[in-house]
């Protein structure tokens, strides 16, 4: 029992954080469009990129493949959710 309130406790833990990477390197990208960033912010704003790679990969392996019940085909978990609403669109 503990085990598992523990797993969940991670898997939220996981998903904020992937969540808190994710809305920050897109705020990057939508500013990089904007206009041209100093070197420095780029410099600082790509550990961060990485950082976000990891955590994403780390939350499809283990809160997606048990959610789905099934192995990762994928590395990050938008293209394993482009994948399952491909096929839901395909069933309907």
């Amino acid at each position: 029992m503990i085990a598992i309130v523990l797993y969940a406790l991670g898997s939220v833990v996981l998903f904020a954080l992937t969540w808190f990477f994710y809305v920050s390197l897109t705020h990057i990208k939508h500013v990089m469009q904007v206009e041209k960033l100093h070197w420095s912010v780029l410099a600082m704003g790509y550990p961060f990129y990485f950082i976000g790679l990891v955590l994403d990969m780390a939350l499809n392996v283990c809160v997606f493949s048990v959610v789905g019940l099934e192995l990762p085909r994928e590395f990050l978990v938008t293209s394993r959710l482009r994948r399952w609403r491909q096929v839901e669109t395909k069933r309907v």
